[in-house]
């Protein structure tokens, strides 16, 4: 393999085991966590991690169009005069943002909700700063500093959370403040770290390749509202059903979504390796390694599916008060496998083609069927069976239409390879509802190994033609 195939994968490698510490790390802390403080406390708890993860949306489109325009760039080629004034340009903005959610929070918000506000408010500051860095350190395929930061943030989080839980400390105002802490910490490290590697490069960096403010903005705002349409899909059906229901009821069915969600905190943070690597090959080998790439992502989803049923018995007997929640992990499950597929794959290669357009058109299609459709699930016949049934339905369509967008660009047909993972999806529904959950796993496990000889044919195809797009790029 090439330098270049071996820079790949050994950016890929760390940032895969860097992200496996932090899920497992995040799964720890919502299991107990919840164990250990009240249901209501845990769904204003939740209510913020919820908010916090649209945080993004308030650096509009800035981010994005950083990552998008840098991207494949290496660091020392970047224009540093114009990245330090936009970024102070940045900060000012975010700045501005957050004393207003700040002011708006103390002044109009009361009881819990004034203190989720607060906390919301510095965090947008916390956390969209660090994006800013992030931006830069993806473009550039900084994976290393990237995945530290990361790791950091999260282990930090950990000592504090087990800190305040031996000490007994779990009112909602400790749970907010040390997340803040840790994003606060990880933001000094990843601000430390990038100035070093910017004092060790040569002043003289060509600024004629800075781009315009507003071409960094318009490239940026569509794929920001690409991502929050796509992420809007799950969000709205979580606001409808605080809307619906009590915030106990919004907090137990969170904690089920937060943990099936954590596949996709895994997979996105593996993904950001993707895109810049993307950028870097020939037009012809990019076609050519998609539908290779998608069988490997295919079996993996597979294999991953199986992760539920430990899943279910782990909050079973380890959060009895959360088993009404139950019945909708099983589809709950693959719907963030499909979400982890597109944006690991589909997503990366529609942005190194700039279809960031039908990227957002496909997106706001679908989050007007499953705003239309949870309303009625939710407020007519009450049943979140039906609007996560429906949603999981809508995943599969959303990755599906995505690849059509891909179609032209390829050189092999994607479509061929989603009639058996269609086929494993029907297993799954079926073993999972079988009340014993071990026979359920053996029996999906069993009818997984029937494809064996189909998969070992397939991953055989699959690794030589990678190999040979290793050797063959410039």
């Amino acid at each position: 393999m090439n330098n270049k195939g071996q820079i790949f994968l050994k950016h890929f490698s760390y940032n895969t085991l860097s992200t496996l510490v932090a899920m497992l790390i995040q799964v720890l802390t919502i299991l107990v966590v919840a164990k250990q403080i009240e249901t209501e406390t845990f769904g204003y708890w939740q209510l913020y991690i919820f908010y916090a993860s649209y945080i993004g949306l308030f650096h509009f489109g800035w981010c994005d169009g950083l990552y998008l325009n840098f991207g494949g760039f290496k660091l020392k080629d970047l224009p540093r005069k114009w990245i330090k004034n936009n970024f102070i340009k940045y900060t000012i903005v975010e700045t501005s943002l957050s004393f207003f959610f700040f002011a708006s929070s103390f002044f109009y918000l009361e009881g819990p909700l004034k203190l989720v506000g607060i906390s919301y408010a510095i965090t947008l500051f916390l956390t969209n700063i660090r994006n800013y860095l992030f931006s830069m350190m993806q473009a550039t395929n900084q994976m290393d500093l990237f995945a530290q930061t990361n790791l950091i943030d999260r282990l930090v989080y950990l000592v504090f959370i087990i800190g305040l839980l031996t000490t007994h400390h779990t009112q909602l105002i400790w749970l907010l403040s040390v997340d803040m802490i840790a994003r606060f910490i990880s933001l000094m490290y990843a601000i430390y770290q990038t100035r070093q590697k910017l004092s060790r490069i040569s002043e003289v960096v060509n600024e004629t390749v800075a781009p315009q403010g507003r071409v960094i903005l318009k490239s940026g705002l569509q794929l920001l509202f690409s991502n929050l349409a796509g992420g809007l899909l799950i969000g709205i059906v979580r606001l409808m059903i605080k809307s619906g229901y009590n915030i106990e009821t919004f907090g137990i069915v969170s904690l089920v979504i937060s943990v099936s969600n954590l596949v996709i905190f895994f997979i996105n943070g593996v993904s950001v390796v993707v895109f810049p690597f993307l950028k870097t090959l020939k037009t012809s080998d990019l076609a050519d390694i998609y539908v290779p790439l998608k069988r490997i992502f295919t079996l993996l989803t597979a294999l991953l599916l199986v992760g539920y049923f430990p899943l279910y018995g782990i909050i079973y007997i380890w959060l009895p008060n959360y088993r009404i929640a139950l019945p909708i992990l099983n589809v709950l499950y693959p719907l963030f496998l499909f979400e982890g597929q597109l944006s690991l794959l589909a997503t990366s290669y529609l942005k190194a083609y700039r279809e960031e357009k039908g990227l957002f058109m496909v997106n706001t299609a679908m989050l007007f069927v499953v705003s239309l459709v949870s309303y009625v699930s939710v407020f007519f016949f009450h049943s979140l069976s039906l609007t996560f049934g429906t949603l999981l339905m809508v995943y599969m369509l959303r990755l599906w239409l995505c690849e059509y967008l891909l179609k032209n660009h390829l050189t092999t047909n994607p479509f061929r390879v989603n009639g058996w993972q269609t086929m494993m999806l029907m297993v799954y529904l079926l073993m999972s509802v079988v009340p014993n959950k071990w026979l359920g796993l053996l029996g999906y496990i069993f009818l997984l190994g029937l494809s064996l000889p189909y998969l070992k044919r397939e991953m055989q195809q699959t690794w030589q033609r990678l190999k040979e797009v290793s050797h063959e790029a410039v």
